[in-house]
């Protein structure tokens, strides 16, 4: 059976390392925690695409 966890927090997860990090940190499997409403400079989101091959020059 799956671990369902605390049913009630107030901490958020929070996924990917960051270029500031050190190695083992900045991972993109790296997780932390806090509250809601917390700011980072370095907290934000990726975007990746794949370029179709009229795309790429």
């Amino acid at each position: 059976k799956d671990p369902t966890g605390h049913q009630m927090s107030e901490g958020r997860v929070i996924r990917g390392g960051a270029w500031g990090y050190n190695a083992k940190s900045a991972r993109v499997a790296v997780r932390f925690g806090d509250k809601p409403g917390r700011r980072y400079a370095y907290l934000g989101f990726r975007l990746a695409r794949t370029l179709r091959s009229h795309e790429r020059k």
